[in-house]
């Protein structure tokens, strides 16, 4: 890290922060966020978008921001302590590259590590672990699913839904975006996700009358922190929350359900979720479109990367789902036994 950077950073916690003494020796880059280098000094973190000359987008800076300042309003409303939703706190966003060379978001951060961490290099989980956090995480977002937000989709610069909703009209549209990008990638061949395509048309009915509320879009193990300081484990923080929109809450449901292999940290996590709020209606119902369309979604991505073990795991979960919709289907899913879980490793 250069010398001016040291210094901007050591200013921008001064000024923002308003922190007197900064001890510049103890100013660090964590792992965050993709497409972001993250700054941490005594707490507090400086999200800087990294360079991408092709698309100097900084909404999403500002997208975290709107979410994190509704979560800690929705925090102070709520008078029971265990019912807030842990999360950082954003202290200030500059839209400008006069600073640090880029655009940036100052927040004062969690403790503790992500979930992400546990699973790398085939770490085992801790059991308590499973049991506080895991349900603690579910009373976080069904508590998150609870904030009114209008319209549907990624929250823009003006602080709304891209999309003007409702929710299944957007979600269907989205749905016919993706089997239209798939085709011709190679994730599989064509004529299965013309299959796929046909199974979620037939599906679309059971989606009229979601109502949405604001969802994390990315509820992932690496945005999920984790306070390891004390005896008894607990959740510390919900971050990264630059895809944060007017969704279903079966988006983050769903997702945290795929990405899921440990169905004991899951069981908990639904265990707390619906301690606090009902899942939506019909939800057994819906969740095999919603897996499907999600699990794809990410298969794609690691069909892009090569990564074929990861693209494995998640082409079983959207086979799981389609034989749900299709038993027909159900020959496909045993390609694909081998990939039994997702496979994390330290970079």
């Amino acid at each position: 890290m250069d010398e001016n950077t040291i210094n901007a950073v050591a200013e921008l916690i001064q000024q923002h922060a308003k922190v007197e003494n900064v001890d510049t020796s103890e100013i660090r880059t964590i792992p965050l966020e993709p497409h972001y280098t993250t700054y941490e000094m005594d707490g507090y973190w400086i999200k800087c978008l990294n360079p991408e000359p092709k698309n100097r987008d900084w909404t999403p800076l500002h997208r975290e921001q709107y979410a994190l300042n509704a979560i800690h309003k929705f925090n102070r409303s709520t008078v029971d302590y265990k019912l807030h939703i842990p999360a950082p706190a954003a202290l200030h966003v500059e839209s400008s590259d006069d600073i640090l060379g880029h655009p940036f978001l100052l927040l004062k951060g969690v403790k503790g590590k992500s979930l992400l961490s546990y699973f790398q290099d085939g770490d085992k989980i801790p059991a308590n672990l499973i049991q506080d956090a895991g349900r603690l995480l579910g009373v976080a977002t069904a508590r998150l699913h609870a904030i009114q937000i209008q319209g549907a989709g990624l929250i823009n610069a003006m602080l709304a839904g891209v999309h003007p909703g409702p929710w299944p009209q957007y979600f269907a549209l989205l749905i016919e975006t993706q089997w239209k990008r798939l085709k011709g990638s190679g994730v599989l061949p064509d004529a299965m996700l013309d299959r796929f395509s046909q199974l979620t048309n037939a599906a679309k009915p059971t989606l009229i009358g979601e109502t949405v509320g604001l969802v994390h879009n990315n509820l992932h193990f690496s945005n999920v922190f984790v306070d390891e300081t004390e005896e008894k484990k607990k959740l510390s923080g919900l971050v990264n929350l630059t895809q944060v929109g007017a969704g279903s809450p079966m988006v983050d449901i769903v997702a945290f359900s795929v990405h899921c292999a440990d169905r004991e940290l899951f069981n908990a996590f639904y265990e707390g979720y619906t301690s606090i709020r009902s899942t939506p209606p019909k939800y057994e119902i819906k969740r095999p479109l919603y897996t499907l369309v999600f699990a794809m979604q990410v298969a794609w991505m690691f069909h892009m990367r090569k990564d074929e073990n990861n693209k494995g795991y998640y082409l079983r979960r959207a086979f799981e789902a389609a034989a749900e919709m299709d038993s027909g289907l159900k020959s496909e899913i045993g390609k694909y036994a081998a990939y039994d879980a997702p496979r994390f490793t330290r970079s």
